[in-house]
Parts: structure tokens; sequence; C-alpha cells
């Protein structure tokens, strides 16, 4: 089963998602979230002297999942 770990790049946010495939219909995902984010929606857009500014995604991949299992 694919599965994939995401962290929250916002500094001192500890919030993490984690991203896999239906064991059952391999079109459909779920996506799982760990926490409360401590901080305004990263997809917000701010405006500065009428100029839209859009704000990266704030998730970050990560190589290694927080478990140390191997199955697959």
């Amino acid at each position: 089963m694919s599965r994939n770990y995401y962290k929250c790049s916002s500094g001192g946010c500890d919030v993490k998602k984690r991203v896999e495939r239906d064991r059952e219909d391999s079109a459909f995902v779920i996506t799982t979230y760990d926490g409360v984010h401590n901080h305004e929606s990263p997809c917000m857009v701010y405006y500065n002297n009428q100029i839209p500014l859009a704000v990266p995604n704030a998730w970050t991949f990560q190589d290694s999942s927080p478990h140390s299992s191997s199955s697959s």
C-alpha cells in the first residue's frame, strides 16, 4: 500500500498528515491529519498595495515514516 507522510513547514507548527491509497479501491486516497495548526491558513491570499501575494504551500514531504515498520 502506498503511503506518504507530510509535516507543516510553518515554524513551530507540529501538524502532520498521512496520505495513502484506499485498500479496496486504489482510485481513492485517505488523508489523515494529526494535530491542530497554530497559524493562519497557508492558502490565504494577502494583499499589499492592491497586489495579490500568493502564499506557498506549507506542507513538506517527509522521506521516512514516523513509525519504523517496513510493511507495504
